[in-house]
């Protein structure tokens, strides 16, 4: 019997005890969330920030997680990618790795900080939007080793050690493949267990593909669109110009995904305005980025349904003047034309 099947049978028996050791890199709005709610049913839990300057703060404050709880900051170990990257060395007993950067931060700088860092036997997991990235990390490390999560959870960051969760959701958890191992099966039941014990809603899927592709057509709606207009998700819904405008995106996905022999469920465009709903509060990352003068994840998005629309010759008129449109925003000052959303 492998190390991972005692693992998760000592897991099933011993359901209430820490044993687990996770590294959440990324300290965003959905890291900051993850590790804050996972340091609770972990042994221990590294956190791999950005920058020195909120590693500090981490180190100093814990992470506030607001109207819900202070995770003392001796709850965590704190690096910065800024710093420590070429010191670090493999931690020994890592058995996930939650990777919650930016889908453009994965290069082939950050990725050989990373296998530097894991072990032979940690499981990665994918928390980013859009696509792409899977196949950067395929390069160097074996399918089973990457664990795809497709997540409706709301967060918004509103400080170095501070974030809001904004709305509840679900995330799914499954591979880019169907026929896995028991040793990845296993990984994926111990990771969803942790996930259930922290208070999320967990789903295990074998059919990622759909869940990926669903994601990024949700994600192509609403996030350049909040961006855009700088509003909350909840406000798309609010009037006829912008509902008609999310169709049209929704369309324009749609029609790639079934010239890629994709089936999309039937039911998308209702889970797009359930997503508006439940996280009608939310500000959407890209608008925060806009916001904050920060790169968006507008090319790994809206940017990937006009890469594969070119390969079928397909031409999606809507996605492309959101796309430049976006282009047009990015890392430019816009605090004193944004109101109070």
């Amino acid at each position: 019997m492998t190390g991972l099947v005692l693992l998760y049978n000592l897991l099933i028996e011993q359901e209430g005890d820490q044993i687990m050791h996770i590294a959440v890199m990324g300290a965003g709005s959905i890291g900051l969330l993850l590790a804050a709610r996972l340091s609770a049913v972990t042994d221990t839990l590294e956190i791999i920030t950005r920058t020195e300057e909120q590693a500090d703060a981490i180190r100093r404050e814990g992470i506030s997680v607001e109207e819900e709880s202070i995770i003392s900051a001796d709850k965590f170990e704190v690096i910065s990618y800024e710093t420590k990257i070429a010191k670090r060395k493999a931690s020994h007993d890592l058995q996930f790795l939650v990777l919650a950067v930016k889908q453009f931060a994965i290069n082939n700088e950050l990725v050989a900080f990373i296998l530097r860092y894991i072990t032979p036997h940690t499981t990665i997991i994918c928390f980013q939007n859009g696509m792409g990235h899977v196949d950067k990390l395929l390069a160097h490390l074996d399918k089973e080793r990457i664990l795809l999560a497709v997540t409706t959870e709301g967060a918004r960051k509103t400080g170095l050690y501070q974030v809001s969760h904004t709305g509840s959701g679900i995330t799914d958890l499954g591979y880019s493949f169907q026929d896995i191992g028991e040793n990845a099966e296993n990984a994926q039941k111990i990771f969803a267990g942790l996930m259930k014990r922290a208070g999320f809603e967990v789903s295990l899927s074998k059919n990622m593909g759909i869940k990926v592709w669903s994601k990024l057509i949700i994600n192509a709606v609403i996030n350049p669109l909040t961006a855009i207009l700088k509003i909350r998700n909840g406000e798309l819904l609010q009037t006829p110009s912008s509902k008609a405008l999310m169709l049209a995106l929704f369309s324009e996905g749609i029609a790639v995904a079934r010239a890629n022999q994709l089936d999309l469920p039937d039911e998308l465009w209702e889970t797009v305005l359930q997503v508006c709903k439940l996280t009608a509060d939310n500000q959407s990352s890209m608008l925060q980025d806009i916001i904050h003068s920060r790169s968006t994840e507008i090319d790994s998005i809206n940017g990937t349904l006009l890469r594969i629309a070119e390969q079928h010759k397909l031409v999606l008129p809507v996605n492309q003047v959101v796309f430049h449109m976006i282009k047009a925003l990015e890392n430019k000052k816009v605090s004193d034309i944004v109101g109070d959303c």
